[in-house]
This record gives C-alpha cells, sequence and structure tokens, in this order.
C-alpha cells in the first residue's frame, strides 16, 4: 500500500492498494550507475538508502532524527521500544522516484502487501525534500509512534496527532510545534461538532465509499481539521485540558480501554465544558505555535555507520518497492 501526499494536498492521503508481481514500467536503477554510487546510511532509528549526495543524506537524517526526538520527548517519557527502524529511500532524480509512485506526488510510504516476507515498511522520498514531503514523513513518523505504543486509538487521536506534528519546524535552533496547515477554508459551523468528531468511526472519518467525491473529500477534510483543533486546544489551550489530555495518553499507554481512559480524564461535566471550548477555538482568528526545547547538536553528534551499496542490493530493493508499486 502506498500512501501519497500531492502538491494540492497538505494532508489528505490517497491509498492505493499494492500489487502482486513486478510493474511493467519500472527499468530498474539506471545502467550506468554502479551498486557503489547507492550507499546506506544507519542511524539509531532510521535505516537510509539514497544514490544522492552524502551531505544531503545526512542533513536529512538529521531531520528525521530531530522528528522523532521530539515525538519522543512529547508524548512519551521514554523511548517507545526496540522496534525495527524506519527504512527510507532517498532518490536523487525524481524520474526514479516516480517509477513507484504516479506523477503529482511528492512522497510515498509503502506498506508491503501481507504475503511479502522480504518487505520492509519504507518511506520514498526525493533527496531535494519539499515542504509536502517533510510534512508526509512527519505525519507517518506519528503514526508509527501510535501503533507502537498504543494498544488502541480513536481515529480522531490518530489523525489529530499525526496533523499536530506533521507541521513541526526548526527555527533559530528550535523545534517549533503546532504551526496550522494552510489551503483550507472551511468555517467553524462546517465542521464536526466534539461529539460527532469522538464517536467517528472510519466510514464517517474517511467518507468511505464517498471519498473521492467532491462531497466525500469535503466531509473528510472537515474531520481532519477538527481532529488538528482538538489537539492544538489540548496542547496549546490555557486552563487543565492538556493535563488530562496526557492523562487520557497514559492509560491508552497502559492499554485501558479508550472509552473507559476517556471518561476518566473527562467527566461529563467536564466534556460539556470542553464541547463548548471547542466550538469557540475553532471560532479562533488564529491559533500560537509552541516550542520544544531539543539539543540539536546532540542528535547531529550520534553514531552514523555508512557503506556502500552491491549492485545486487540496489537491484533487490527496487524489485521489492515495484512489488508494491501501483500498475501504470
Amino acid at each position: 500500500m502506498l500512501c501519497m501526499i500531492k502538491q494540492s494536498e497538505a494532508f489528505l492521503c490517497l491509498l492505493l492498494t499494492g500489487v502482486t508481481g513486478c510493474s511493467p514500467f519500472l527499468s530498474g536503477p539506471d545502467a550506468s550507475k554502479k551498486g557503489d554510487a547507492w550507499r546506506e546510511i544507519r542511524t539509531p532509528h532510521f535505516v537510509l538508502r539514497t544514490d544522492g549526495d552524502s551531505d544531503d543524506a545526512r542533513r536529512a537524517l538529521t531531520e528525521f532524527e530531530t522528528a522523532y526526538e521530539v515525538l519522543r520527548a512529547i508524548l512519551f517519557a521514554e523511548d517507545p521500544g526496540a522496534a525495527a527502524p524506519m527504512r527510507v529511500v532517498l532518490f536523487e532524480h525524481g524520474a526514479d522516484l516516480h517509477q513507484f509512485i504516479p506523477p503529482g506526488a511528492v512522497a510515498a510510504f509503502y506498506s508491503p502487501p501481507p504475503n511479502d516476507p522480504e518487505g520492509e515498511a519504507t518511506m520514498l522520498l526525493e533527496t531535494s525534500l519539499s515542504d509536502e514531503a517533510r510534512r508526509l514523513f512527519v505525519h507517518e513518523l506519528t503514526h508509527a509512534f501510535i501503533a507502537r505504543c498504543f494498544s488502541q486509538v480513536p481515529i480522531w487521536l490518530n489523525e489529530g496527532l499525526a496533523e499536530y506534528f506533521e507541521t513541526m519546524r526548526i527555527e533559530s535552533g528550535r523545534v517549533v510545534v503546532g504551526d496550522p496547515i494552510g489551503g483550507y477554508e472551511i468555517s467553524a459551523n462546517q465542521m464536526p461538532s466534539l461529539g460527532a468528531l469522538l464517536k467517528a468511526d472510519a466510514a464517517t472519518f474517511y467518507a468511505g465509499r464517498q471519498a473521492h467525491s467532491v462531497e466525500g473529500s469535503y466531509q473528510q477534510t472537515s474531520y481532519y481539521v477538527g481532529a488538528w483543533y482538538l489537539v492544538h486546544m489540548f496542547m496549546h489551550a490555557k486552563g487543565d485540558y492538556r493535563g488530562r489530555f496526557h492523562d487520557f495518553l497514559d492509560a491508552l499507554k497502559r492499554r485501558q480501554p479508550a472509552a473507559a481512559a476517556w471518561a476518566r480524564s473527562f467527566d461529563e461535566g467536564i466534556s460539556r465544558r470542553l464541547a463548548a471550548d471547542y466550538l469557540e477555538y475553532l471560532r479562533t482568528d488564529s491559533l500560537d505555535a509552541g516550542f520544544v526545547a531539543i539539543d540539536l547538536q546532540s542528535i547531529e553528534r550520534r553514531d552514523w555507520t555508512e557503506r556502500a551499496m552491491t549492485t545486487e542490493e540496489v537491484q533487490r530493493l527496487w524489485a521489492r518497492l515495484g512489488r508494491g508499486a501501483p500498475k501504470r
């Protein structure tokens, strides 16, 4: 499965089911390149393979490790566990990237078909990272954190957290979180109420079979935006909401059922107040972002290993990615 972001889409992902077998349009690595033109760089949490410049790859990895550290610092008191590192492929040339994803897409998250024993979840990007590609990367990284650390998560929380963190950026040596995602004009009275948002199932949140229609796309957008506003409110609003929200997250980490965890953190009286404050928050003209104190230099000093990939390894990588590429 590929999750892609287009130039015209800030956060709605187009899901395409992968197909088995190599797609006929794949030409494989440039025959003029030897295997050692590709390199593999390993960091504590990522395995990056690229045919691009080593310095560009290391700058990208610094961004990826920074995003990982921000998620860990805000959502988790400790590292979320010794899961397999996230795989990333950075293509120097867009033409190579677009052998695996459709024209117009700037990045993709490849999830291997269930019957692929060699498959690895992999992020596909171009070396010259665009803002859209960065957002998709952090969005999917957030989903990976959530899947690793929570037994069950309501859809609004899963997507709301991913939307909230995907705009993180580095400014004056600090990490900024909470910037809104522009390009979506939707009024407060067209977004779901708090009750509708909290109860939304997948068919409602993602608009089900109507997702590709104008009405379905609008419905999906309204739920994504509503989820972002609610998470942003929990993270930035005054009062006791942030503490209650983190109590809710802590309960989910302890594998408590979501409904029971919510009821303990937001009782009936608090929920009524929250519903009113949420509607007011939707009408706020401007919302503030926040800063996260992260030691960026310590990330750059971490032990990384780099090695040349063999021609056989590169060909095997392309073949594996080709098994999940959409057929043209």
